[in-house]
């Protein structure tokens, strides 16, 4: 992956080299935790949305997401921009003690800096410049940092083998 930083010169562009065998799942996901620590800026407020209509999948990864770019520094929050969301999908989560329902409101209408989880395409009012997702697709696609692989769960991706970046609440 060879991406440049938001708003960053030439001279700051950042390449990472990812190999990916099924051996080394645990270097990819510290590669990946390298680069969104060295290639977003803390200046950018970052807005990572999950799909339509979000399952819980999508909520558990905006929120782990928002909670570890905060954690190193970056301004980064998770928005969901439904105005109604499934009643099961609440349900489960209010039953770990996480109100989806808090990150309810409107996207942005300025320019803003988005990072997709748990899919991979949508119309922002920005750049989209990260995508983590599990779900497979033969689509090519150019964003700054994009990583998709085949796994139960978008928040698995987050979680794995990276247990040490979130609290024991978060991953129960």
């Amino acid at each position: 992956v060879s991406a440049q930083a938001p708003h960053a010169t030439h001279s700051s562009v950042i390449t990472c080299a990812i190999f990916i065998t099924s051996d080394d799942f645990l270097s990819c996901i510290i590669s990946y935790f390298l680069f969104l620590c060295y290639t977003l800026t803390g200046d950018v407020m970052y807005i990572i949305l999950g799909h339509e209509n979000p399952d819980v999948d999508s909520i558990v990864s905006g929120v782990l997401l928002e909670h570890y770019l905060t954690r190193q520094g970056k301004s980064a929050k998770f928005i969901i921009p439904d105005r109604k969301l499934d009643d099961e999908s609440v349900s489960i989560c209010l039953s770990f003690g996480l109100d989806p329902r808090e990150y309810q409101q409107e996207v942005p209408k300025q320019a803003e800096q988005y990072i997709l989880v748990d899919h991979h395409e949508r119309n922002v009012f920005g750049e989209i410049v990260g995508v983590i997702d599990h779900h497979p697709t033969m689509q090519t696609y150019t964003y700054p940092f994009y990583q998709n692989e085949n796994a139960s769960s978008t928040a698995c991706l987050l979680v794995k083998k990276n247990e040490e970046h979130y609290t024991k609440d978060e991953i129960e």
